[in-house]
């Protein structure tokens, strides 16, 4: 065979390849696994770099050919030129090259009687020397015809690639020069600091781990959107200037890790090169897409192996975070950002627990196929049509109208994801209560299948249960984070069920707008209130004198009176009199009720739809202040606040190590677990400041998923009126309330008041009840809390991107609790300006809507 033709045959069958696996993982996904893919993926393009005919006819014993002579021969197919009649093919003036025969040799009636026959009448079998000058006219023709085809495309395709050879030259010499050389930071900031040390010790562990006997170099930069490794000879591993958490580092480092030791610069590279020399087959460039995603796919697997669900989550939200700002996959790097389709394949994939042996059969099926096909000399090929896309739009016609139903049959079968079911650390109490609850609703309903899938909302995790389709039927998430969902149409329109049912006259309107879009349409049903207030220790109180005569304690009236209070506390016991937040996002969320204290806004409402950023007023400006004396004039806080969390700061509580934090009512048991009795912490309210008295005020939502059909809404209804989370007051509910006050008292809890979001009389009365029998704490802990919740200014949440402001502001509160010479009014003007700056949520650019 001609190199010529191996050349084509090889790019038609690979070609054929590359889109029968298309079609296969359009259809099959992430059950086929990925690894075989990127077997094959490689000796394609090794056959493509290597084009050169294979003869199998020569592995076989040959025999001798047997010659025989045959009087008349049948009339030959004819070849591909003789279909265009070139060089008069077929004229009766010209000889054919088949029989000889010339029109002088055959009768006036041959035509006729040899058509029979299947004889050509032009052919002439006596004449050789007529034959022989045919044929070389032919010949002639066919190689000036087609030889001047082939060169000239030969000669296009060498300058195509020569072409797209030299951009790439450019394309990496700048990107090199971008990445390296460009980049200017300052290595003084602290969040550069933060990362750069993090980063290192979590490098560290993650090459002992994996195997790696020298861990890569880390470059820091500012111009980049997304964490690559980055060089052939000397790899580096690139960060962007982001405020990583250990997490989050622990994730990236373990996928370009395991890029690195898998050498997938070397085979992108390949790839690269391979669909650049055959730029004119847009299938290659297929190839090279899926090559790319089946490596990050891969290393996705090997990153993820050990790991539980809840880990997994944490993995997948740190691909989502780096779509941000990263549109396009950089040549010659390995980029743990991607584009929205590819993120979706690669969270399937890493949520996936379906089978995955079909791979290798598929890999020895088509790798049969290829070897065969470019071993034989003709290629045959065929296509066949489908009507999936019909099906597809069949299927989707049918859930379009399954999601509008609004009625329930009572033995309409349902599945109930239940999210809000309690996880192991709300004790084995909880557990009970939740189990009774749903052995009282699948024996009253034994059409509902319930399913235990206990989640945590957070910004963190939900995206990737959006995209893999794992979303519960019902899961609880903060009202702040509710528009953002009902706006990218991730949770599920219940106002016509609810409606049915009679809750929409029963929800306070203050809640109601919380969970409702802004044509009023209703997506969850709020749950109890909280409100930011003052927790404190009550033995720490008392060592420091901080008592009244019943031995409550005396709450800190406003912020100066608190930093006092503090220091005379840490006098008496040693240890911190408050533990301020300053770990992560939340110490935002927790500093701009001091912030409202002194006067700050924020974030002001234009009234049109937009805010405009006001961390750098001088009111806020002045609350850092504050913030700051705390550590460095009156030295009251733990030793580290930088690494405080929302947890750790019960933890001081119940452990005795600082005296005040700054919490909630719906977290009031959280000191109890951690071994502090009940009767030993109370709850007060935020202290006032030069601007006034707030406190924040919330609440959580139940919402429910986009997937659930109207029966599983309903069901999710039934279980949230036996949890006592509804309007319905009936004996069962009375007596849910009453065994959930039961429950927390047995397990220590304080058993207090709620903020009840339903105008139902008979269910606040209920709730007084359980109290008046199960109540486990001296109200006077708490009455100035509930007083100010009663009468005091109540502030919700910033509602413009509560997650960048917050942010933003951990970023300032890091600083200025590490550096004693921090610049406030600096560090809060950049903030304001990178606020103002309007970085989207990434689930608002993501715009998922399934």
């Amino acid at each position: 065979m001609s190199i010529s033709l191996s050349i084509l045959q090889t790019i038609l069958l690979t070609s054929a390849i590359i889109l029968v696996v298309w079609l296969a993982n359009n259809a099959l996904g992430s059950r086929t696994g990925y690894r075989w893919r990127k077997i094959l993926w490689l000796i394609l393009a090794l056959r493509l770099l290597l084009p050169v005919p294979l003869n199998i006819t020569s592995l076989v014993p040959q025999v001798s050919r047997l010659e025989v002579n045959l009087p008349i021969a049948p009339q030959a197919p004819l070849r591909f030129f003789e279909r265009f009649n070139i060089g008069g093919i077929n004229s009766p003036d010209v000889p054919s090259p088949v029989t000889g025969n010339t029109p002088d040799n055959i009768s006036d009636n041959t035509n006729d009687n040899n058509s029979s026959q299947g004889i050509n009448p032009t052919q002439n079998t006596d004449n050789p020397a007529a034959n022989s000058f045919d044929t070389g006219i032919k010949a002639f023709v066919f190689k000036t015809f087609f030889g001047s085809f082939a060169s000239l495309f030969a000669a296009i395709w060498a300058i195509g690639f020569a072409a797209i050879a030299i951009m790439r030259l450019i394309q990496y010499s700048r990107l090199k020069k971008h990445l390296l050389k460009e980049s200017t930071i300052d290595t003084n900031e602290t969040v550069y600091r933060l990362l750069k040390k993090r980063a290192a010790a979590t490098m560290d562990a993650v090459c002992i781990e994996f195997g790696i006997q020298k861990p890569l170099e880390i470059i820091i930069s500012e111009s980049l959107r997304s964490p690559m490794l980055f060089g052939y000879s000397n790899t580096r591993l690139l960060l962007p200037k982001n405020n990583y958490n250990e997490k989050e580092l622990d994730s990236i480092l373990r996928h370009e890790l395991t890029h690195y030791k898998n050498r997938d610069l070397w085979y992108k590279l390949l790839m690269l090169f391979t669909c650049d020399l055959y730029w004119f087959n847009p299938l290659l460039r297929l190839m090279k897409t899926m090559a790319y995603q089946d490596v990050e796919c891969i290393c996705d697997d090997r990153a993820t192996k050990y790991m539980n669900l809840e880990a997994k989550r944490i993995y997948c939200t740190s691909i989502l975070r780096t779509m941000t700002g990263a549109k396009n996959s950089h040549a010659f790097t390995t980029q743990f950002a991607c584009g929205k389709r590819a993120a979706r394949h690669r969270l399937e994939n890493i949520l996936s627990i379906s089978n995955r042996k079909l791979g290798a059969s598929i890999l020895c099926v088509l790798l049969a196929i290829l070897i065969t096909g470019t071993a034989c000399i003709s290629l045959k090929i065929s296509s066949r049509t489908g009507g999936t896309a019909a099906d597809a739009g069949n299927s989707e016609t049918a859930a379009e109208k399954e999601d509008i139903e609004t009625e329930w049959d009572s033995n309409q079968p349902a599945t109930l994801k239940l999210g809000i079911y309690p996880t192991g650390n709300d004790g084995a109490g909880m557990l009970a209560l939740h189990d009774s609850y749903i052995e009282k609703l699948t024996t009253d309903n034994p059409n509902i299948t319930v399913e235990k899938t206990p989640y945590t909302y957070s910004a963190d995790t939900f995206i990737p249960l959006v995209i893999s389709g794992r979303c519960p039927t019902v899961f609880e998430t903060w009202y702040t984070d509710t528009g953002t969902l009902i706006k990218g149409g991730n949770v599920k329109d219940i106002t016509d069920i609810l409606n049915k049912r009679g809750w929409l006259d029963s929800m306070a309107p203050s809640y109601k707008r919380l969970v409702s879009d802004e044509a009023g349409r209703v997506y969850g049903v709020p749950k109890e209130g909280y409100l930011l207030g003052l927790m404190v220790n009550a033995d720490m109180f008392e060592a420091a004198g901080l008592v009244d005569e019943h031995g409550v304690p005396l709450y800190p009236k406003t912020w100066n009176e608190l930093a006092e209070d503090a220091r005379l506390i840490k006098e008496a016991t040693g240890q911190a009199g408050f533990c301020l937040l300053a770990g992560d996002h939340a110490a935002g969320w927790h500093f701009s009720n001091i912030a409202w204290a002194f006067g700050a806004r924020l974030a002001v409402d234009n009234g049109d739809g937009t805010f405009t950023a006001d961390l750098d007023s001088p009111e806020a400006i002045a609350a850092m202040e504050f913030v700051k004396s705390l550590k460095w004039e009156y030295n009251v806080l733990t030793d580290d606040p930088t690494i405080e969390n929302y947890e750790s700061g019960f933890k001081h509580i119940a452990n005795g190590t600082a005296a005040m934090y700054i919490a909630a009512n719906d977290a009031v048991s959280m000191p109890a677990q951690k071994g502090l009795a009940p009767d030993r912490y109370g709850l007060g309210p935020m202290p006032a400041g030069p601007g006034g008295e707030y406190c924040l005020t919330g609440n959580s939502t139940f919402v429910f998923s986009k997937e659930s059909t109207a029966a599983d809404v309903n069901a999710a209804l039934d279980y949230l009126t036996l949890m006592g989370c509804s309007p319905v007051v009936t004996d069962a509910v009375k007596q849910s309330i009453l065994d959930n006050a039961r429950a927390d008292n047995e397990l220590g809890i304080p058993v207090i008041k709620s903020f009840t979001v339903w105008n139902a009389p008979e269910l606040k009365a209920a709730y007084s009840d359980a109290i008046n029998q199960y109540g486990n704490v001296d109200e006077a802990f708490y009455a100035s809390y509930f007083d100010f919740a009663e009468n005091g200014s109540l502030r919700p949440e910033i509602g413009f991107h509560p997650t960048e402001l917050y942010a933003e502001l951990a970023i300032v509160l890091q600083e200025v609790l590490t550096n004693r010479d921090a610049d406030v009014a600096r560090l809060m003007k950049t903030a304001d300006e990178n606020y103002q700056a309007g970085i989207p949520l990434w689930w608002d650019r993501l715009n998922i809507k399934y």
